[in-house]
């Protein structure tokens, strides 16, 4: 286990979690409606992909202490 990429996954993916649900409502005129959009889904969508990659590489990847007894 790599503490290093689990503690960076973490920290990725609570910052995605945290920036994603801010929404944005727009006002269509004609017809008048209201669209809530999520910018900031383009941002959170690949950092949740790169802090769950972290965390997969943490749990999977070996020290290097226990490559070198090997």
């Amino acid at each position: 286990m790599s503490k290093l990429a689990i503690l960076l996954g973490v920290v990725v993916l609570a910052i995605a979690i945290a920036t994603a649900p801010m929404p944005l409502t727009v006002t269509l005129e004609n017809p008048s409606r209201n669209v809530i959009i999520y910018p900031n889904a383009l941002f959170a969508v690949p950092l949740i992909l790169l802090g769950s990659l972290l965390l997969l590489y943490g749990i999977t990847v070996k020290n290097q202490q226990d490559a070198n007894v090997s």
